[in-house]
């Protein structure tokens, strides 16, 4: 659900726009996600007026996380250095190693992609936050992930 902050960002950003179209010549796009759309539609700014609604389709939910992998995977080998660690260089091989396992893991698992693309409704902020959970849980033994990744998939 909206935290109250967000609606309220929403709604004064809807209404700005609708005056600036209301009294320039402009046409004036907003974009929102569905929930949120749904609800100011429902009971915010929306309600009072007729939108046209243009919808694009977020990537696919495991393309997402799969790009993101690699970039983190680049990052872990030192391969790469995203500018706020620009000038540091990481090799970390254990990370390196659980994000390639979570990698191959999401290639080639179907039930995975579509796991992650039910779960999370296309909602690509909702999916990278399931994976960060994925990896911080308690509940996953990423030791063992790690150790069978770095002897070639053999326990």
């Amino acid at each position: 659900m909206l935290t109250s902050e967000v609606f309220k960002f929403s709604r004064t950003r809807f209404l700005i726009a609708q005056e600036l179209a209301a009294t320039r010549n402009l046409i004036v796009f907003v974009a929102l996600r569905p929930s949120t759309f749904y609800v100011s539609k429902t009971t915010g700014a929306l309600s009072a007026y007729q939108n046209k609604i243009l919808t694009i389709s977020p990537p696919p939910a495991d393309e997402v996380i799969q790009k993101r992998l690699i970039f983190a995977a680049r990052v872990a080998e030192g391969k790469a250095a995203p500018a706020a660690l620009s000038g540091i260089r990481l090799n970390l091989g254990s990370v390196v190693s659980f994000l390639n396992a979570t990698l191959r893991s999401i290639r080639t698992s179907e039930p995975i992609r579509l796991f992650l693309s039910n779960i999370t409704g296309g909602n690509t902020r909702a999916v990278i936050e399931l994976i960060n959970g994925f990896f911080g849980s308690p509940n996953v033994d990423s030791e063992k992930i790690v150790r069978i990744e770095s002897t070639g998939g053999r326990i």
